[in-house]
């Protein structure tokens, strides 16, 4: 069984971008449905904003523990 890391990595691999890689990983954890949560995750792609600074992988994994 792959650990969550090696889901998410292979989650990016495959073309996702990193936060939804995280998000999608942890949402059966979270009793949310994966595609939504690549929905809600596509806007942290490339950084908050955009602007490649904090890596949207931060804010996605806040989702984790809300």
């Amino acid at each position: 069984m792959n650990s969550t890391a090696e889901t998410a990595s292979e989650k990016f691999l495959s073309g996702f971008n990193c936060a939804q890689s995280v998000l999608w990983t942890f949402a059966p954890r979270l009793g949310l449905d994966p595609d939504t949560a690549l929905k809600i995750a596509c806007g942290f792609g490339a950084g908050m904003g955009r602007r490649e600074e904090v890596c949207g992988a931060v804010p996605a994994e806040s989702w984790r523990s809300v």
